[in-house]
Formats: structure tokens, C-alpha cells, sequence
């Protein structure tokens, strides 16, 4: 049994130094996201829901969603697989952990990956999760982040420019020239471009 649950329930503690984006697509697995550090953004339909420091949300498998690890983020990660025939939350959400679950998740950061130990924990945890009540609400840092454009002043100047890299990133993606790119988003001064998007991403651009 034990060995069977190494991969129907995971744990991860992901920390991000630079912006992380991932594609828009159906979840494989249920998620839940604790945030420790920094802040993760999760697109669900036209709502970016923030899940600031703190927060808890659940995202459950089959979900249609894109994820923003802002940079310096640190968040506590449990997926559990669809084999896992449990009755696991449909609807995504924040949840109220209580503090079990957060001594969990604390203990889980601790112990060796894939131990005997962490899969015990692993398996409380489970039935913690069958017991949460999503709640899809939009906060003040949603709502500012779902309503951003590049001109707004509603977040802080580090959000801003990441958002703006974000939206960069739509645009490069879609096939949209480097000169366009920076017009659009940075008045045209394709130098403040590269050197912003070195910042929040790390990269640099190679075309």
C-alpha cells in the first residue's frame, strides 16, 4: 500500500526565485496550495485569484487553470492523483486549514521525500482534505490583479512589473516581435524590455 501511495499523493516545497508561468490546461491531479512566501496567482475562466502569503486553495483535477509563481514565492504543494478513489472537494477554492493540517504540512517540509514517514503523514492528510469546503471569493488583490493593465496604479511597484512581464509573455508567445512587444508594454524602450524581463524571469531574450 505503501508503495502504491508514492505516487497517488505527493508533497513538494517549491520555492521560485523568478516568475514561473504555467500554460493554461486541465489539472492532472487534485492540488493543494499553501502559500508560504510571496504569492501565487491562479487563472480560472477571466479571474486571477490571488493566494497571497498564508492562504490556502484548492484546485481540484480536471480543472481548466493557469498558475503564476510570483518571484521569491514559497509555497507547500500536495497532489493527489485521480486513482485515489476518495471523495476529494469538486470545486476549486480557498480553504481554512485547521491546525492539523498545517502541523502536516509542516512536519511533510522536514521529513526525507518518498519515506515511509512522509507517506504516513501523506495519508492523514488525505483524509484532511476530504473534509474542506472550497470557497471561490474574490479578494481585493484579485480583483486588482484580474482588472490590471499596464497603466494602472492599484498594485505595488514589484506586482506591476510583474504583470506587465506576464503579459510580455502572452504576447512573445504569440508570436509578437520583441519591438512590439516593448511598445505596447514599456514605451518602446526595448533595453528597459530585456532588463525587466531579466529580473522577474531570470532569462534573456535570444532572438
Amino acid at each position: 500500500m505503501l508503495n502504491d501511495m508514492h505516487y497517488a499523493i505527493q508533497f513538494e516545497d517549491k520555492q521560485f526565485e523568478y516568475l514561473s508561468l504555467t500554460s493554461r490546461k486541465p489539472t492532472l491531479k487534485h492540488q493543494l496550495i499553501y502559500v508560504v512566501e510571496g504569492l501565487v496567482s491562479v487563472r480560472l475562466g477571466k479571474i486571477e485569484y490571488a493566494i497571497a502569503a498564508g492562504d490556502t486553495f484548492w484546485l481540484p483535477a480536471n480543472c481548466l487553470s493557469a498558475l503564476s509563481y510570483f518571484p521569491n514565492s514559497r509555497c507547500k504543494v500536495v497532489e493527489a492523483s485521480q486513482r485515489l478513489s476518495k471523495p476529494f472537494p469538486h470545486q476549486a477554492g480557498y480553504v481554512k486549514p485547521n491546525s492539523l493540517v498545517l502541523s502536516l504540512l509542516d512536519k511533510l517540509s522536514e521529513v526525507s521525500s518518498l519515506s515511509e514517514h512522509q507517506q504516513v503523514l501523506l495519508t492523514a492528510l488525505q483524509y484532511e482534505l476530504l473534509e474542506m469546503h472550497p470557497n471561490l471569493q474574490t479578494t481585493a488583490l484579485s480583483h486588482k490583479l484580474s482588472q490590471w493593465d499596464s497603466a494602472g496604479k492599484d498594485l505595488s511597484a514589484e506586482y506591476q512589473m510583474v504583470m506587465r512581464i506576464k503579459e510580455a509573455e502572452k504576447l512573445r508567445l504569440s508570436g509578437k516581435k520583441d519591438t512590439d512587444i516593448a511598445k505596447a508594454l514599456f514605451a518602446g524602450n526595448e533595453q528597459g524590455y530585456k532588463m525587466a524581463r531579466l529580473a522577474v524571469l531570470g532569462e534573456t531574450l535570444h532572438r
